[in-house]
């Protein structure tokens, strides 16, 4: 991937340097990914999270309630059944505030705790978002 690079740079390669430099960034974080035993699905899903979604990269559950939001029409409704540790946790503050209260606040919340999800050992909650207008 240096090779490119230096292709590159020096003009002897069909990507611009800004290209190659992304490129081997990526390479370099998927490499270093593979090594620490993730599977390639899994560098995959991680690197989308990273890039798509960073306030809610940390957890896959809070992306998706952010697509979700992301899908909705001014006073759209979603539902959702998820771990509660988004609502209580003070590292997903900015997710509470930046995603849910400025784009779609609840409107009903349940705290549901252990025992929901048949042997999934998780604290769930169950709530409705609507979009604001």
């Amino acid at each position: 991937m240096q090779r490119d690079t230096k292709a590159a740079l020096k003009g002897g390669s069909h990507l611009k340097p800004r290209q190659v430099f992304q490129r081997d960034k990526i390479g370099a974080a998927i490499e270093h990914k593979r090594a620490a035993g993730m599977t390639a699905a899994a560098v995959v899903v991680d690197y989308l999270l990273e890039t798509a979604y960073l306030r809610t990269k940390n957890d896959v559950y809070a992306a998706f309630v952010e697509r979700g939001i992301e899908l909705l029409h001014a006073r759209g409704r979603l539902g959702a059944i998820t771990s509660r540790t988004g609502f209580f946790l003070s590292s997903f503050q900015k997710w509470r505030e930046d995603v849910l209260l400025r784009n779609a606040p609840p409107v009903v919340f349940a705290d549901l705790g252990y025992g929901v999800l048949d042997s999934a050992m998780v604290e769930t909650a169950a709530y409705c978002l609507e979009a604001r207008s």
